[in-house]
C-alpha cells in the first residue's frame, strides 16, 4: 500500500499572504471580488497538491463564478424570496394557507440547495485537471437534489437513525457518477458497519438535552416575560456557552470517531480503474482539525479561511493512499460538457463547503 501516492506542499505564509490580499481587495470592492480571490485560493492549493508527483491544475476562472451568481439570484433567489414574502404576508393576515406556503418554500429551499450543491461540485470537477485529464461529475442534480430532501424528511421520521444510510446513498451516487477523463469512480460502500458508532453519537446527546432543560430550571429561560432586557440576554448568551460547552464535552468526541468511521468506510469500498483505496484517519486527529480550523475561521473573522481549507486538503492527502498506480495509458481525455458558469446557487448561499 502506497502512502506517497497523495501530498500536499503549500506553505502557511503563502497562504496567509493570499487571504490578506483577497480580504482587502474585498473591501475596496464591497466583497465583488470574493468570486476572484476564491479561484485564486483553489489554483494555488489545486497546484501545491501532487498525485504520483504531478500537479493538479484548477482552470476555473473568478468571472464563472460572477455570472454563474449573477444568473443563481436573477432565475432562482429572486421567485423564491417572492414566494417567502407572499407566505408572512399571509401568516400576518392569519390566512390558513399560509403556513402551508411557507413550508413549501422551505422545501423548496433545500431542493435548491441540494442543486446547487451538486451543480458546484460538477463545476469544480471540470475544472480540476492532472497530467491533462479533465476530471467530470455526470448524473442528475434532480436526483441528487432529491436525494438531499428525502434524507432530510427521513432524518425528522426516524429522529436521525436513517442518518447513516442515506448519507452512504448519497455519497455512492456522488462518486459513481464522478470521473477522471473516461474512467470512473465506483463505490459499494453501506452504511451497516457505521451504526455502532452512530449509536454512539446518538445516545451523547441525551446529557446535552439534560444539562440543558437543569440550565433552563435554574434560570427561568426562555420566559423573556419575568426578566429585564439585560438579564434576558445574559441569560441568553449563558445557555450558548452552556450548549457549545455541553457539545463540546459530550458530543464532539464520537462525532469525530462516527465522521472518522464514515471516511474510513467509504475510501475502502471505492476504487479507480481496479485500484483501492484506504484512507488511516483517527477521531482525535479528526477532532483536533475541526476545533483548528473553527478556532482560525473565528479567531480570524474569516479572513484566514484558505488557511483552515489547506489543512483539510493536507490532512486528506496525508491520510489517503492507494494500493497502487493506474495505468496512465489507459487514461484517456473526458467527453463530457464543460458548464460555462460558476456554482451561482452555492455562491449565493455564501459559499456552502471548505473550499
Amino acid at each position: 500500500m502506497s502512502e506517497s501516492a497523495f501530498a500536499h506542499h503549500g506553505r502557511l505564509g503563502a497562504v496567509i499572504r493570499l487571504s490578506v490580499i483577497n480580504a482587502l481587495l474585498n473591501i475596496v470592492t464591497l466583497s465583488l471580488w470574493r468570486f476572484w480571490g476564491k479561484t485564486r485560493v483553489r489554483a494555488y492549493l489545486w497546484g501545491q497538491t501532487t498525485i504520483w508527483g504531478e500537479p493538479l491544475e484548477y482552470v476555473g476562472r473568478g468571472g464563472e463564478l460572477f455570472v454563474g451568481f449573477l444568473l443563481a439570484m436573477l432565475v432562482v433567489f429572486t421567485p423564491y424570496m417572492i414566494l417567502v414574502s407572499v407566505a408572512q404576508i399571509m401568516l400576518v393576515e392569519q390566512n390558513p394557507w399560509g403556513g402551508l406556503l411557507f413550508a413549501l418554500a422551505q422545501f423548496t429551499l433545500f431542493f435548491l440547495i441540494g442543486i446547487g450543491l451538486y451543480r458546484a461540485r460538477r463545476y469544480l470537477m471540470t475544472r480540476t485537471l492532472w497530467r491533462g485529464l479533465r476530471a467530470g461529475l455526470d448524473g442528475s442534480a434532480l436526483t441528487y437534489a432529491l436525494l438531499i430532501l428525502g434524507h432530510i424528511v427521513l432524518m425528522g421520521l426516524t429522529l436521525g437513525w436513517s442518518g447513516p444510510w442515506m448519507a452512504v446513498k448519497i455519497e455512492r451516487y456522488r462518486l459513481n457518477h464522478t470521473r477522471f477523463g473516461d474512467t470512473v469512480f465506483t463505490c459499494d460502500a453501506s452504511s451497516g458497519p457505521l451504526y455502532k458508532r452512530f449509536a454512539a453519537l446518538w445516545f451523547s446527546f441525551i446529557p446535552v438535552i439534560a444539562s440543558m432543560a437543569v440550565l433552563g430550571q435554574l434560570t427561568d429561560y426562555p420566559n423573556p416575560d419575568a426578566m429585564e432586557p439585560g438579564e434576558f440576554f445574559a441569560k441568553l448568551a449563558l445557555v450558548y456557552v452552556w450548549l457549545f460547552a455541553s457539545i463540546l464535552a459530550f458530543v464532539a468526541l464520537p462525532y469525530a470517531g462516527y465522521t472518522a468511521a464514515y471516511w474510513r468506510q467509504i475510501a475502502a469500498h471505492t476504487r479507480f480503474d481496479g485500484i483501492g483505496f484506504s484512507f488511516d484517519l483517527g477521531a482525535w486527529r479528526l477532532l483536533r482539525l475541526f476545533v483548528g480550523n473553527a478556532l482560525i475561521t473565528a479567531l480570524s473573522l474569516g479572513i484566514l479561511r484558505p488557511v483552515a481549507s489547506m489543512r483539510t486538503l493536507r490532512t486528506a492527502c496525508q491520510c489517503l493512499s492507494m494500493e497502487s498506480q493506474p495505468d496512465l495509458a489507459r487514461l484517456f481525455a473526458g467527453t463530457q460538457p464543460i458548464p460555462r458558469t460558476g456554482e451561482g446557487l452555492v455562491a449565493a448561499l455564501d459559499g456552502i463547503g471548505e473550499f
